[in-house]
């Protein structure tokens, strides 16, 4: 899939790479289902059982909530909340 091919394309471990994006399915599930670790933009401050489910309402939904409710990921509601981190 796509997060392998840009794993692959950067010479690195899913596990090396940290995938940001904005769809709970698409970016979050897609990144942990393919072995990376994911940060959820959440910048409607969404619960995730609401965003998912909304993202679930649309025709291209293929993911089991159940999923990813045993896993970790971090959320930020604004990129900017990544620097300090990152700045450690």
């Amino acid at each position: 899939g796509i997060f392998h091919a840009a794993c692959n394309a950067l010479s690195l471990a899913p596990a090396q790479v940290l995938h940001i994006g904005d769809h709970p399915e698409q970016d979050v599930l897609g990144a942990q289902n393919a072995g990376m670790p994911a940060v959820w933009v959440n910048r409607s401050e969404q619960s995730w059982a609401e965003a998912l489910a909304a993202s679930q309402a649309g025709e291209y939904s293929r993911s089991d909530a159940s999923l990813v409710q045993k896993r970790e990921f971090f959320t930020c509601a604004q990129l900017t909340e990544l620097l300090d981190p990152l700045k450690r």
